[in-house]
């Protein structure tokens, strides 16, 4: 029998109580994940022009006069949203805007705001989004009184009208 000699009893010793130290305990962690997605909205077509036809006060109808325009819009899924109008270029009360001919004339005039399910025009707009991909078209439609057209001074009439969408 091979007796062992005490340098190789050490280097057994070492090399035995490395591998006892590798022995290690486990343990487990959690992770929490947060994110928060905001409702957005908005316009797809940013512009459009609510074309009138020329107002001729010697119409024995007497009718007023309306266009309409359209735009785009989306807002994300289940985003309620609201379209406000403001009062235009040429006068200080929503709801109540005036076109001008450039000098000191003017003529007032309505705009009406609609999207599907509201059942009548408004100076707002009201609803809920779908998403991205699913558009909601805006009809928007322009009025002009007979009253105030038969009295008006002949000229071409503007005006701008800024929307502004909030979810």
């Amino acid at each position: 029998m091979k007796v062992l000699n005490r340098d190789t009893l050490i280097s057994f010793a070492l090399i035995s109580s490395s591998f006892a130290s590798t022995v290690m305990a486990s343990g487990t962690a959690t992770v929490n994940v947060n994110a928060t997605v905001n409702g957005a909205c908005a316009f797809t077509t940013p512009n459009a022009t609510v074309n009138l036809p020329s107002l001729d006060p010697s119409t024995s109808n007497q009718a007023d006069v309306t266009a309409s325009a359209s735009l785009s819009f989306w807002c994300s899924q289940n985003t309620s949203y609201t379209i406000t109008q403001n009062s235009g270029n040429n006068s200080s009360t929503v709801g109540s805007p005036n076109m001008s001919d450039g000098a000191s004339h003017l003529l007032p005039y309505t705009l009406g705001l609609l999207t599907p399910g509201m059942p009548i025009a408004g100076t707002q707009a009201t609803g809920s989004g779908a998403g991205k991909n699913s558009p909601i078209a805006l009809a928007v439609t322009g009025t002009v009184k007979y009253a105030d057209y038969s009295v008006a001074v002949p000229g071409t009439y503007t005006d701008t009208v800024t929307l502004t969408i909030t979810p």
